[in-house]
């Protein structure tokens, strides 16, 4: 018997799934349009990983996220201004250069 092949929907939510949990959600919690302060900060964050980390674009996380692309984009420079500094207006070429010299850091 083959193995089954994952759809690219399933893809995405281990993804998700997989990020998530780095900062405590579920795959529930990252989905959900809830407010919650609680939340909404590790949400950005997963956001912010699936981009610099997996190359994901703002529209295929806006898609999958059920969101407009312009709330991901608010989302990220969040996620970016509290993890590397950016302001909050920064380009999202400008963060991912943070994120690639913050790799770089890490590995000297």
């Amino acid at each position: 018997m083959t193995p089954r092949i994952p759809t690219p929907r399933e893809k995405i939510d281990l993804a998700i799934t997989e990020t998530g949990a780095r900062y405590g959600l579920s795959l529930d919690r990252v989905l959900t349009r809830s407010k919650d302060h609680r939340y909404v900060p590790g949400r950005h964050a997963v956001w912010l990983d699936l981009m610099c980390e997996r190359g994901w674009t703002t529209v295929i996380l806006a898609k999958r996220l059920k969101r407009h692309h312009a709330t991901i984009i608010y989302g990220i420079r969040r996620a970016a201004q509290a993890r590397y500094g950016v302001p909050v207006t920064a380009s999202l070429a400008d963060i991912r250069a943070a994120y690639v010299a913050s790799q770089r850091q890490v590995a000297a």
